[in-house]
């Protein structure tokens, strides 16, 4: 992935009946929170709960903004075990590898899945390489 500073899922779950049209697309508001990976092999994640129901592509787009802060010492260290190649030797390292939080997961930037518990109104988003 490019060192840009600005993540951005590529969608990779698509509707059979609808192939050309992501699942996701709605405009119906039931999700109060949405958990993603945070980490290349999908040790950490992150939930963040919204105050108000939002739409699917809100929560995703909630989650690319996360992912698109930049890199702190702080969340390197937590997850830098979890990281392709085990991550940089130092943060400084980290720092010059990654514009991003989003450019920690490497390859495993593709949507594959947004499963929503209706029961909850979790959306759990689930990405591959």
């Amino acid at each position: 992935m490019a060192n840009t500073g600005k993540f951005k899922y590529t969608n990779s779950m698509y509707d059979e009946e609808h192939p050309f049209h992501p699942r996701y697309e709605n405009t119906e508001k039931v999700v109060g929170q949405v958990t993603f990976d945070i980490s290349r092999y999908r040790k950490f994640k992150h939930t963040i709960l919204f105050e108000k129901l939002v739409t699917e592509d809100y929560a995703i787009a909630a989650a690319e903004a996360f992912l698109s802060q930049p890199l702190d010492e702080k969340y390197y260290k937590r997850i830098s075990g979890d990281l392709f190649g085990g991550g940089c030797a130092d943060f400084a390292d980290a720092k010059n590898a990654y514009n991003c939080r989003g450019e920690c997961l490497s390859d495993c930037q593709f949507l594959e899945c947004a499963e929503l518990d209706e029961a909850s109104g979790e959306l759990v988003l689930s990405c591959g390489s």
